[in-house]
């Protein structure tokens, strides 16, 4: 009897869950849409992610009958949301306002910019929404994730403005030799020369490598986050 009640309970569930990370990705964004122009907020920004993620949801459940549902939700939140982008860049800028509010503190308005990030975490919680019915916790996982990206934005530009570009492309370096090229290398005994029969095996000359090059990127990244010291 439990069992049936649980199944009976799931959908409310789900849409429970799917409706709680719609919110909360909405109230990030709208807090950041108005720290960046300074304006009072609005519930606007988190009704919408609020919707967007049951309707993803409902597509999930909809798609049992009809299979295709969820592919079609999808797309339409996709030209609705690229049709969005594009009426946004296009809008003229805004004058700001001359209109002091109570505090008398001259404000400015929300500026056009041509920043996407908005409408790729609305598509990206009607997509969670959807997974909501079929991976619960990778749902959540994925949208607290989520979360976490978006509120780093200061952090990411300031760590951004400190990185240099021999800095990033060493990193990018070492990661492809990790996950790239470490891989593929056999991991056997090779023959070079018949003295040295089976002595030599690449994956433990690769690590071998990587084990130096890393204790190396480690220091090079203490010394510039702690300072020469």
């Amino acid at each position: 009897m439990g069992h049936g009640v649980f199944l009976e309970l799931r959908p409310l569930w789900e849409a429970t869950v799917a409706l709680a990370l719609g919110v909360l990705i909405g109230l990030e964004r709208e807090h950041a849409r108005v720290e960046a122009a300074d304006l009072n907020p609005s519930a606007k920004g988190a009704r919408t992610f609020a919707l967007l993620a049951l309707l993803g949801y409902a597509s999930a459940e909809i798609g049992q009958a009809f299979p295709g549902m969820p592919l079609l939700v999808l797309a339409g939140i996709a030209l609705l949301l690229a049709a969005m982008h594009l009426e946004k860049v296009r809008r003229p800028l805004s004058k700001p306002h001359t209109d002091a509010p109570p505090d008398g503190e001259v404000r400015p308005r929300l500026p056009r910019g041509e920043d996407i990030t908005t409408e790729v975490a609305a598509l990206l919680v009607a997509v969670l929404g959807i997974l909501v019915h079929y991976q619960l916790g990778v749902a959540v996982m994925l949208g607290l994730f989520c979360v976490m990206v978006l509120i780093s934005k200061p952090w990411m530009r300031e760590f951004s403005a400190k990185v240099r570009r021999g800095e990033l492309v060493g990193t990018i370096q070492l990661l492809l030799a990790l996950l790239i090229i470490l891989p593929v290398v056999p991991d056997r005994a090779l023959t070079l020369f018949p003295p040295l029969e089976g002595v030599l095996n690449p994956r433990s000359v690769i690590l071998f490598v990587l084990l130096i090059a890393g204790v190396g990127y480690v220091g090079y990244v203490l010394t510039r986050v702690l300072g020469a010291r």
